[in-house]
């Protein structure tokens, strides 16, 4: 236990209390169309999410909106923590950016949402050199000096961002990271279907909530946190694009 976190436990467990229950994203998702969806989100807690969005929004809005409300979420959690953990916290909010930037590495055309997107359009250039240089650059630099997967060398950058921590904290830690992975292994397994990915969503979520109440005033917690955040902006993603792009003619009965 440690008393510097004794803040940040406080703002965690105070938003974990005002998440949305399950019964309430139900009825999120029986609506049929883009206008009733977002008007009943616009009942709940999650009313700050779409609070700009047009009745006819578009996909590549709502990605960008989603993102920017991960950005900021994570400043705000980055200002709940020690000093020696912000940077770590801070770091968390380049994953939306991960798939993106490994395109934009592997030299793929740009693609015209990356150049409104705040963080991607220095980087979402056709020039290749003009392109390396911004991304050497950049933050995600960190992800280019070691040979394995992009998503793994964002995950060792994050590792290496970590103060010295006692045993307890660590083992905390090593157990969230553990978590996440089986959640992404399931989720890209081949044959997953939208019940299977439902259900590990589920699945975490509950992990992640059970660690925040065990794990008192430990690093873990706003981690937790931010994963749950994350996770239902996923959701909220799922939602507003299945009826953006299927026209409100299938029900969310999986997702």
């Amino acid at each position: 236990m440690s008393i510097d976190f004794a803040y940040a436990q406080a703002r965690a467990q105070a938003r974990l209390g005002e998440r949305l229950p399950e019964d309430a994203w139900r009825v999120i998702e029986s609506s049929l169309g883009l206008p009733q969806y977002l008007a009943s989100v616009r009942g709940t807690v999650l009313a700050p999410r779409t609070r700009y969005f047009p009745s006819a929004v578009t996909p590549h809005t709502i990605e960008r909106t989603l993102r920017e409300n991960w950005r900021a979420e994570v400043a705000d959690v980055a200002r709940w923590v020690p000093d020696e953990w912000r940077e770590a916290v801070r770091w968390t909010a380049y994953i939306p950016y991960i798939g993106a930037v490994d395109w934009l590495a592997k030299e793929e055309p740009v693609l015209p949402w990356m150049q409104d997107d705040q963080v991607l359009s220095e980087l979402a250039v056709d020039d290749e050199s003009t392109r390396r240089a911004a991304l050497d650059a950049s933050p995600f630099a960190a992800m280019f000096n070691v040979d394995s997967d992009l998503p793994d060398r964002w995950l060792a950058h994050w590792r290496s961002l970590w103060p010295s921590i006692g045993n307890e904290e660590a083992t905390a830690m090593h157990a969230f990271v553990d978590a996440v992975r089986a959640y992404i292994v399931a989720i890209a397994a081949h044959a997953a279907s939208l019940r299977d990915r439902r259900e590990a969503r589920v699945r975490l979520s509950r992990k992640a909530a059970s660690m925040m109440r065990r794990q008192i005033q430990q690093p873990v917690v706003v981690f937790c946190h931010l994963l749950l955040f994350g996770l239902e902006l996923q959701r909220l993603r799922d939602g507003l694009l299945r009826r953006t792009l299927f026209n409100g003619e299938r029900r969310e009965r999986v997702a």
